[in-house]
């Protein structure tokens, strides 16, 4: 039987990966790609472990985990496009272990140390912004050099702080402004139901920690409403697991149809 010749429209990850697998398999595939070089496009891209598994069983795993790294939060590219700032705690939770704002680049495995701290960072106007003990403030940033220079000075105090993933409510821009939350910030978030007037009728549930916003998903006849809290993943270990995820997690399933 003749192998058929296949042709693949993008030289992307998807496109790149399904040439390898059909290679493997004896295929001969050409790939075509609109863009001549390679370029930076400005962003990051975070692979899942169903991906991993993915690439593993095309038999790239050791030079796909070499080519990237592990990261709590990517903050900002930096002007030139290929450098930019991310925090690592070492933690999945919490100020972490020894946390770093480092800088890394697209196009290399090396990093280094800017600021020890546990926060996000913003570059702007030649400073570099994140919030320390929670008071937001301003260091010199030399670009060519990526190094932070003398003291760093208060810009606000008590800047909101979402402790859980060290992250500080506040954004510059390279024309000079800045934007930024005061006040103490809670983890636990309450669920309302809203009228298109801006009405509040009612509270679904207790107040709690919500995984991802909640993700809420009403049902079709609009009297309830399916939503995930993080309080099921700190129950793992007590035994309550089941009755928690029914509770909050089954109704997807169940109530959506």
């Amino acid at each position: 039987m003749k192998a058929a010749k296949i042709l693949i429209i993008g030289g992307g990850i998807g496109g790149l990966t399904s040439a390898i697998a059909l290679c493997q398999r004896g295929f001969d595939v050409d790939v075509i790609e609109r863009d001549p070089d390679w370029s930076v496009y400005g962003v990051g891209i975070i692979q899942q472990s169903n991906v991993v598994r993915a690439v593993a069983a095309l038999g790239i795993l050791d030079d796909y985990v070499d080519a990237g790294f592990g990261f709590d939060h990517v903050d900002v590219f930096l002007p030139d496009g290929r450098h930019f700032l991310y925090l690592a705690r070492r933690s999945g939770a919490g100020a972490g272990v020894d946390p770093e704002i480092r800088i890394g680049a697209l196009d290399s495995k090396e990093w280094k140390v800017v600021v020890n701290v546990a926060s996000n960072a913003v570059c702007a106007s030649g400073y570099l912004l994140y919030v320390r003990e929670g008071t937001l403030v301003a260091q010199r940033f030399d670009a060519g050099r990526l190094v932070a220079e003398g003291e760093p000075v208060v810009v606000a105090p008590d800047v909101l702080m979402d402790e859980r993933f060290s992250r500080g409510v506040f954004s510059a821009s390279d024309d000079g402004i800045l934007a930024y939350q005061t006040g103490k910030g809670s983890t636990s978030s309450v669920l309302r139901w809203i009228d298109r007037g801006g009405q509040i009728l009612g509270t679904v549930g207790e107040p709690a920690e919500y995984f991802d916003g909640g993700t809420p998903e009403i049902s079709p006849d609009g009297t309830r409403v399916a939503f995930q809290s993080t309080r099921s993943f700190i129950e793992r270990g007590s035994g309550t697991l089941a009755q928690a995820c029914a509770v909050q997690l089954a109704p997807l399933a169940s109530c959506l149809v």
